[in-house]
């Protein structure tokens, strides 16, 4: 196994870990559409103490570990030829187009829920992005 299989692999399972814990963290807030519910409040425990958008950190992961795992040395990707040929290719380029569109989504997504947040819980959600002013990883961004 090299280096590289296990970090996409590792990359997966992390963002999928993560991705679980913020179901958890949410509850039954957790949708796959913004909302705002009238029993809503805000949730800065869990995931939400280190980033403001964990999900969406652990989504980035887990498509960015699978792109790692199917192309680094000694993948089936790599080793059958697939890559090397007109489908692989356009399966490779579709898988990153799609990507592209995925992280361009969460980052507008991400914008409009801190809106959402900080209109309807406007103290705590300026108290709680002073202490987690990071979106999606800890100490850089």
């Amino acid at each position: 196994m090299s280096k590289t299989f296990a970090l996409g692999v590792s990359m997966i399972y992390f963002g999928a870990f993560i991705r679980q814990r913020c179901y958890t963290a949410l509850g039954k807030l957790f949708t796959y559409e913004m909302s705002i519910r009238s029993d809503h409040y805000l949730v800065t425990t869990g995931p939400y103490a280190f980033v403001r958008h964990p999900g969406y950190t652990g989504v980035l992961l887990t498509v960015t570990g699978v792109a790692v795992w199917h192309t680094c040395p000694g993948s089936w990707t790599r080793e059958c030829g697939v890559m090397s040929t007109n489908i692989g290719r356009v399966a490779a380029t579709v898988y990153l187009i799609l990507v592209s569109l995925i992280t361009s989504g969460l980052l507008l997504r991400m914008s409009k829920e801190d809106e959402a947040l900080k209109r309807n819980f406007q103290k705590d959600w300026e108290k709680w992005s002073e202490e987690v002013p990071y979106r999606l990883i800890p100490g850089l961004f």
